[in-house]
């Protein structure tokens, strides 16, 4: 961006690039199940999510870079920007129309809205997806059924936040009082 006076506005010049810069696996919460859609908190350092944490971490990392790879969103004038990306091994450049509200970048595509999003304070594009997971506890008919043990990547929902994707995964998945819901929310940062 230039700004070309004191009390113009900053002109964008285009093409620009956002390549990724870095990625974010903090954000991290794991929930005992008490009710039909009630949890309570429990420590992420505890249990199977506790021991395994850091290799789950890495599994979701390369399951959604060998699914969905954005590597590069590139803008392109005032109103297209480009998604550079990987869709199940293969190399996808998608056009997407956009728009600005007050500095903020508006993608109003369905599957993208959710997924990618834009941070006009640093000027960041961030790429957000959450997995919840079920691990049983001791009151699961069948501990070892698909209820259990696997996990599905989505996009973030704005405004959640771990315990609300921890309650809307117990009808889900039909999880039953003393399962564990561990959820993990991943982001990808493009400067």
């Amino acid at each position: 961006m230039i700004a070309c006076g004191k009390d113009e506005p900053p002109v964008t010049v285009y093409p620009t690039n956002f390549t990724l810069d870095h990625n974010d696996q903090t954000d991290e919460g794991q929930y005992l199940v008490t009710g039909a859609l009630s949890v309570s908190d429990l420590s992420i350092n505890i249990g199977t999510y506790g021991a395994h944490r850091d290799s789950l971490k890495t599994e979701v990392r390369k399951k959604l870079e060998s699914t969905f790879g954005l590597s590069e969103i590139n803008l392109l004038s005032d109103t297209t920007l480009e998604l550079h990306y990987t869709f199940n091994g293969n190399p996808v450049i998608t056009p997407l129309s956009y728009s600005k509200v007050d500095g903020v970048i508006i993608i109003p595509d369905p599957f993208f809205s959710g997924l990618v999003g834009y941070d006009k304070a640093t000027n960041t594009f961030i790429l957000c997806v959450v997995t919840p997971f079920a691990l049983p506890g001791p009151n699961a008919i069948n501990p070892t059924g698909p209820s259990y043990l696997n996990f599905n990547i989505t996009q973030c929902i704005a405004g959640h936040v771990n315990r609300d994707y921890a309650i809307s995964y117990i009808p889900q998945k039909n999880l039953q009082v003393s399962d564990t819901v561990p959820v993990l929310v991943t982001r990808y940062y493009f400067k």
